[in-house]
């Protein structure tokens, strides 16, 4: 069983993908023999220069039950 999310984030919600910093992050989990495992892509966007960024050491998945806690950032 394998599915994903994505979500996004900016500072400017009039103009997201224009005059603002933007991410858009895509969560995909796969469960496969028992196990969990997920990976993060992050999409910048908007004209204002961001990075986007996932911080694998201080993120987690439990490998039985999926629950997922993410560290992302916006800068």
């Amino acid at each position: 069983m394998n599915w994903s999310q994505g979500f996004s984030y900016t500072t400017n919600p009039a103009d997201p993908w224009g005059a603002a910093k933007a991410c858009v992050f895509s969560v995909f989990v796969t469960y496969s023999g028992g196990v969990c495992s997920a990976s993060v892509v992050t999409y910048p966007k908007g004209n204002q220069g961001v990075v986007c960024t996932y911080s694998p050491p201080s993120s987690a998945i439990d490998p039985v039950t999926c629950e997922l806690e993410l560290t992302l950032g916006i800068d």
